[in-house]
């Protein structure tokens, strides 16, 4: 349609510029706009008891966060979910599973909270997910024949939760963060149940003392890498087209002096 047009060559050029800068700021804003939400509606079982974690034992370096928020972690948007190593505290051996696969024991490990916190494992999440991740112990009483706690599942969490009516027997606690640096451990707490936010940490508990609501049992980082909504190859095609026409037009008024 263009190379019939009769509009003059600068209104040619910036057609396609202007189109150009259309997409790029569409895929910057998808970007932007993806991240890890807690959903709360599990605990609609329960009654929080286990929130603080200035607790005695918590033996997490400051910043600490003041209170604790329990539900379930679902992505907003499709990307990866990059697990980091932060520390534990605990007799008992603690595990992170993440997918099918162990991605942390803490057999061997010093109780220590220190940067930098270790890459351990990620997992490829799409828009409505809940993250497929849990924690599992060696220690306290078997629930319904298990030790473990699921994200993805709401029957694991109620039922560890309320086990002996102690307001947290076993649980896992979350704090959204606005910003998480693994490398230096340098982190930002955000007040309330967090929002959408691509920075989160895990506080596992593992009822070593039936409730002793510090969550420090094993501490785990997350981070959240977002992928564009709209398809990138699309996207990829056609700004390589917008840039051949746009230099298609340029050429033009050079080709015609000859």
């Amino acid at each position: 349609m263009l190379s019939k047009s009769n509009r003059k060559g600068a209104r040619m050029t910036s057609t396609p510029l202007k189109i150009l800068g259309t997409l790029a700021l569409a895929a910057t804003t998808s970007l932007a706009q993806a991240g890890l939400i807690l959903d709360t509606a599990v605990t609609a079982a329960f009654v929080p008891g286990a929130t603080t974690t200035n607790t005695i034992g918590n033996d997490l370096p400051a910043p600490r966060p003041n209170t604790l928020y329990f539900g379930q972690l679902r992505a907003t948007s499709a990307g990866v979910v990059d697990f980091f190593y932060v520390g534990n505290e605990a007799s008992y051996t603690n595990r992170l599973i993440v997918g099918e696969s162990v991605a942390v024991s803490t057999t061997g490990l010093s109780d220590t909270f220190y940067a930098p916190h270790e890459l351990v494992g990620s997992l490829a999440v799409s828009a409505g997910d809940l993250l497929d991740f849990g924690f599992c112990t060696t220690g306290g009483d078997a629930v319904l024949g298990s030790r473990c706690v699921w994200n993805d599942s709401a029957a694991s969490i109620i039922t560890q939760y309320n086990y002996g009516l102690v307001g947290g027997y076993r649980s896992i606690g979350y704090a959204g963060l606005s910003n998480y640096d693994p490398t230096t451990g340098a982190r930002t707490f955000t007040a309330g149940s967090g929002g959408d936010l691509n920075n989160w940490m895990a506080f596992w508990d593992d009822s070593g003392a039936k409730n002793d609501d510090n969550h420090d049992d094993l501490i785990i980082g997350l981070k959240f890498r977002p992928t564009a909504v709209d398809e990138p190859g699309s996207i990829g095609l056609a700004v390589i087209g917008l840039f051949g026409l746009l230099w298609a037009t340029r050429r033009k008024p050079l080709a015609a002096r000859r």
